[in-house]
């Protein structure tokens, strides 16, 4: 969903929700969801400064030299547009090493499946004045039954 946002900061926003499940998820090229989005809306993306920001529901541990869709390409596409994961350059940490989940899938328990897949990415510009990154508790979100993710919160004065 493409968002113009107005006041101190002029920005676009894209928020992102990339279903892999939904047999439309994937065009005839293998390209998924954000490949697409990331193409559709790129006039969208060189306007303003862009945030690109949501559950991308992909992480490079699961990435397969077969499977067209893999979160390394995407972040390699995201790069080329001028944009940088607030999380990693925060926490100085590479794509899939992530140590904080956003996401307590099945059983949406501590102990259950968990997995690193959601993200905001910033201009590059902006990364030096990201003052906080903050990954929400599992206590306040999943626990009580808000949802199977948590967010992340990126604090940034650009």
């Amino acid at each position: 969903m493409p968002v113009r946002i107005e006041g101190p900061t002029q920005f676009n926003l894209l928020a992102v929700w990339a279903c892999h499940s939904k047999p439309n998820s994937f065009d005839e090229a293998g390209l998924g969801p954000l490949r697409r989005a990331l193409t559709a809306y790129r006039g969208f993306i060189k306007q303003l400064p862009t945030v690109i920001v949501g559950d991308f529901n992909d992480n490079v541990r699961w990435d397969r030299p077969t499977k067209p869709n893999n979160h390394g390409t995407n972040v390699s596409e995201l790069t080329a547009l001028g944009l940088r994961s607030a999380y990693h350059h925060a926490r100085a940490v590479e794509q899939g090493a992530e140590p904080e989940p956003t996401l307590y899938w099945r059983n949406r328990t501590n102990e259950g499946p968990r997995y690193h897949i959601d993200y905001c990415f910033v201009p590059e510009s902006w990364t030096k004045s990201i003052s906080s990154v903050t990954v929400g508790l599992f206590e306040d979100w999943v626990g009580l039954h808000l949802s199977d993710h948590v967010p992340l919160i990126v604090e940034v004065n650009p």
